[in-house]
């Protein structure tokens, strides 16, 4: 085969891995399969090993005269096989222990394949002793009185007279003599070469004694790393349990993919139009299946499929951007996610993340300034999302002209989710309170918007004081008949993602985010209340930390206040959380099962929600919610599991939100005087 499809070698090797020219069969049913393959150093039959399969491989070979040549592949022409080895050979002057050095330096380098190490340098020190000219020994001395004896006699049969020695054997040493003169240089050699390669070793000994000091030296760090991988370890044998539980799940979308679709495993590999596409980039005129799909057809037998699937599909959406497994699934759905105050601080960054991500097809930006640029910058990022910018007309701040209905209704038509950043940030000394009497009325006129024109979008609540604006957009959606409880979010995932952060900072963890840290209450200051004993895997938190700990999470928003210098609040950490939490909604939409996240939301109306509103006596609470395609599917009671330290928290937490909550109601029913 003079050159190598240039295809992967995952599907190579299940193409030849029952049939090609370096198998050797055991004869045996279910015997031990070998292959003869150069560069195959264990001689298994695997993909590990197989020489031909790998774009990286190793080969030791005997270079007939005592010594080993060593041969790679070159990853960058691997298939080039006439001109693709390097090749190197370690003559028989040079040392065994050099050798084998220089040996395991080559396959190890830049991480070649420092697997293999171990096989290579084993192969060479093989060869080189199957080479070696061995020398004849003495005979073995008899063991036991008989064999004593039994020799004694033979010695005395075969002794004779020294005159009879004499004339008897003196042809016989005179024919050998030549033959043992020509033997002396050789024996002479050997006896050089070893005293060479004595004095070789001699010379290397301070070398190999420096190494053997630094690798002492090196000893603490071996075992500070060792640790850190066992940690690591232990938690994902800890986090194994969960991936076991979400496995049928995954099974079943894989089934869904196979069986449902038309035609059914190919369709996996075609973008939502049915032409062959990766996600975001068109082909124009391109009507034929990728040469990766066009190669692996002959093989998609229905029995097969189940298997060669995931493998086919891979290949055939090989692009630039990642794909989406759910783009394929059956229950993916356009998506169109629209941006409330788009031109804010949080809004800038969070309709960034909306426009790059993989689950949104169509994102509306609006606001009452700026909008136009904001879209024509994100405008220019080649991601699939379709983007479009409204702005309300000038000089229209309280959204009562006729051109910014216009705007809010071109933005929210066919919206799935809705996300409201809008309002005035926070500045040093403000408080959520004080928030309040500027962003109640600003968020009560956008979701009059969002009940007249997405009645059933997800509405995410984003504008502060959540405490109250949530319960503003609960009794608005209500007065216009499409409160739906299951389809309102007060987004607290900001508190979550700061006490993952903050403990990581005690505990030491390099993934903050693997630790799942109930939040609970609302969303400012004493009504924030972490529930560090819930934490999976638990954390230990030092009794002396554990005030400043809880303090820091729940006036985490000050801290950025003052490190801005009244520039700003916590701008760009709010729209990570914020799309964080939109795009967890967004893949329970699309059916992805098992996604749980705290949120503040409307207790009355989800399934689980009453009993956790008895316990705490108020409507709207942030607990843990479990999300699916209606929205949240349950609420999930988790304060009877606080300590006794949270309980004292969540009594101070419900005092403030029985207050907050009212506020926001009062805005929306008082009278339209007394406002």
């Amino acid at each position: 085969m003079s050159e190598r499809p240039n295809i992967s070698s995952d599907l190579l090797w299940e193409l030849v891995r029952n049939q090609n020219a370096y198998l050797v069969k055991s004869r045996a049913a279910g015997g031990v399969q070998l292959s003869r393959d150069p560069f195959n150093l264990a001689n298994k039959h695997s993909k590990k090993h197989a020489g031909f399969i790998n774009d990286k491989a190793v080969s030791v070979q005997a270079d007939g005269n005592g010594g080993v040549t060593l041969q790679t592949k070159k990853t960058t022409i691997s298939h080039k096989p006439a001109s693709h080895l390097n090749a190197h050979t370690y003559g028989k002057t040079k040392t065994n222990r050099a050798t084998y050095k220089s040996i395991a330096d080559a396959v190890g380098k830049h991480s070649y394949r420092s697997d293999l190490n171990k096989d290579a340098v084993s192969r060479a020190s093989a060869l080189k002793d199957a080479q070696r000219v061995k020398k004849d020994s003495p005979a073995k001395k008899p063991r036991g009185v008989k064999a004593a004896e039994a020799q004694s006699k033979e010695a005395e049969r075969e002794r004779v007279a020294p005159g009879e020695i004499d004339a008897i054997d003196l042809p016989t040493y005179l024919i050998d003599l030549p033959t043992y003169l020509i033997d002396l240089p050789t024996y002479l050699i050997d006896l050089l070469t070893y005293l060479i390669d004595l004095l070789t070793d001699a010379i290397d000994l301070p070398t190999y004694l420096i190494d053997l000091l630094t690798d002492t030296i090196d000893l603490p760090t071996y075992l500070i790393d060792l640790t850190t991988y066992l940690v690591d370890l232990l938690t994902y044998l800890i986090d194994l349990p969960t991936y076991l539980i979400d496995l049928p799940t995954y099974l079943s979308l894989l089934l869904s993919c196979i069986f449902t679709h038309r035609p059914s495993w190919l369709s996996c590999s075609m973008n939502k139009a049915g032409r062959f596409e990766r996600d975001g980039m068109h082909d124009a005129g391109r009507t034929s299946p990728s040469f990766a799909v066009s190669f692996a057809m002959p093989f998609a037998v229905p029995f097969a499929m189940l298997f060669a699937m995931p493998l086919v599909r891979c290949l055939a959406t090989l692009g630039p951007e990642p794909h989406s497994a759910l783009d394929s699934s059956p229950t993916s759905k356009m998506v169109k996610a629209v941006v409330l105050g788009a031109s804010g601080g949080i809004g800038q960054p969070l309709s960034l993340l909306s426009k790059i991500s993989e689950h949104v097809d169509e994102v509306a930006l609006f606001d009452v300034v700026n909008t136009p640029g904001v879209a024509a910058d994100l405008g220019h990022i080649s991601s699939q999302a379709k983007l479009t910018g409204h702005v309300a007309e000038k000089g229209d701040f309280a959204g009562k002209q006729p051109g910014t209905e216009e705007a809010k209704k071109l933005a929210l038509t066919g919206a799935d989710i809705v996300i409201i950043p809008a309002g005035v940030p926070r500045k040093p000394g403000m408080t959520r309170d004080d928030l309040f009497n500027i962003n109640a009325g600003i968020v009560k006129g956008l979701v009059e918007a969002i009940a007249k024109y997405a009645p059933k979008a997800y509405v995410l609540v984003i504008s502060n004081p959540v405490n109250s604006t949530v319960p503003i957009a609960a009794e608005v959606l209500k007065a216009a008949g499409v409160f739906d409880p299951r389809r309102l979010f007060g987004v607290t995932t900001l508190d979550v993602v700061r006490a993952e952060t903050f403990v990581a900072e005690i505990t030491g963890s390099k993934k903050p985010a693997d630790t799942v840290i109930p939040v609970v209450g609302g969303h400012s200051g004493n009504t924030i209340v972490p529930l560090f004993s819930q934490a999976k895997p638990p954390v230990s938190i030092p009794a002396d930390k554990l005030d400043a700990l809880v303090n820091r999470v729940q006036f985490g928003g000050d801290e950025v206040v003052k490190a801005k210098d009244g520039a700003g609040s916590a701008t760009l950490s709010m729209a990570y959380a914020g799309w964080r939490f939109a795009e967890k909604v967004i893949r329970a939409k699309k059916g992805e099962k098992g996604i749980i996240e705290p949120s503040f939301v409307y207790l009355p109306g989800v399934p689980g929600g009453e009993a956790i509103a008895k316990e705490t006596g108020v409507d709207f609470f942030s607990v843990p919610v479990e999300l699916g395609p209606d929205g949240v599917e349950k609420a999930y009671n988790i304060l009877p599991s606080a300590n006794e330290y949270e309980k004292t928290l969540l009594a101070e937490a419900i005092k403030g939100l029985k207050t907050n909550i009212k506020a926001g109601v009062d805005f929306v029913n008082a009278p339209k005087d007394t406002k």
